[in-house]
Parts: C-alpha cells; sequence; structure tokens
C-alpha cells in the first residue's frame, strides 16, 4: 500500500507541475473511447487474444502534459465457472493516469503514459469470489488531430501485475 501511495502522490505532483505550465490554447476536458485487443502472458490464463474497450475522460494542461481517469475491459469471458476452473482472470481495469506527450509536426504527436489503478480479477468457479488488485500501467501511443478537437490515436499499454498487454484503436474529443 505505501508503493501505492507513492505512485499515486507522484501523478499527482506530475499534473500539478504541467498545471504551471498552461498553453490556453491547448488546455480542456476531453474524453474518448478506445477499442482493440488484450492478451495475457500469465502461465495461469490460457486464454489468447480477447476484444477489449475502453472509456477516458481526462484534462489537458497544454500540449505536453494531460491527466485522466480510464476504464479498460480486459476480457470477454462469458461461460466461467461451468468447470470448476480455479483460476483468476483480468477482467478489467480502473484507474488514473498522467500522459506525457511530445509533439513530432502540426497534427501527430506521440506520447506515455503512466497509471495506477484496480484491477478486477473475475474467477473462473462459482464458488470462489471475484476479487482486486492494485496494479500498475504504462503504455506508448501516438495521435493525430483530425480538428482542433478531434484527433485519432494508436495505443499500447502494459498491466503490470495482471500480465496483460492492450494495443487500442480509439477516438478522443476534447471540449
Amino acid at each position: 500500500m505505501k508503493l501505492t501511495a507513492l505512485i499515486a502522490s507522484s501523478l499527482l505532483m506530475i499534473s500539478l507541475t504541467a498545471a504551471a505550465a498552461e498553453d490556453k490554447d491547448e488546455q480542456g476536458f476531453y474524453a474518448g473511447i478506445d477499442l482493440g485487443k488484450s492478451s495475457v502472458s500469465s502461465k495461469v490464463v490460457k486464454e489468447g487474444k480477447d476484444f477489449i474497450g475502453g472509456l477516458n475522460a481526462g484534462y489537458q494542461f497544454n500540449q505536453n502534459f494531460a491527466a485522466e481517469v480510464f476504464y479498460r475491459s480486459m476480457s470477454f469471458r462469458l461461460i466461467d465457472g461451468l468447470l470448476g476452473d480455479k483460476n483468476y482472470y483480468p477482467e478489467g481495469h480502473l484507474g488514473i493516469a498522467v500522459i506525457g506527450r511530445t509533439p513530432i509536426y502540426d497534427k501527430f504527436g506521440v506520447y506515455g503514459r503512466m497509471g495506477i489503478g484496480q484491477t478486477n480479477m473475475k474467477s473462473g468457479s462459482n464458488s470462489l469470489g471475484d476479487k482486486r488488485e492494485t496494479d500498475v500501467s504504462f503504455g506508448l501511443g501516438a495521435d493525430y488531430q483530425l480538428t482542433s478537437s478531434f484527433s485519432l490515436k494508436l495505443e499500447a499499454n502494459r498491466f503490470s501485475k495482471s500480465e496483460v498487454t492492450t494495443a487500442t484503436l480509439g477516438a478522443k474529443y476534447r471540449f
């Protein structure tokens, strides 16, 4: 728990530092949606690639820094508990993240993200309950601005404790 508090404090400090470097044209709230695939590298989970979806909402402090709250599904296992499976499977992740972005040219940029949150671990057995684990996430992405408010993004993320890697294509709208 101390590590969780330290990481959350660090993320907050980075966000506050970014807020100090204001650029009025680049500021604003945004919301986005992501669709893609996930893969699990755990020895316990035998699933391959699953379709995933995600939502995010955040605040862009300037062209280089943002902070967001996000949810990402990790698997759509529909028939659990039939064979008495005693394993846990990552189902979804709710977290916060800071994003550092570097513009490459006029409308194209690359970014990195670091976050922390709770991963819901779904039980494969009806007799076991689900559990939640604190999970650190990090990722890399690229975005392209179609208009001053609308952009497309391509992103890869790794969720360290649940051993899930996601690759998504998304859209973001800045208000």
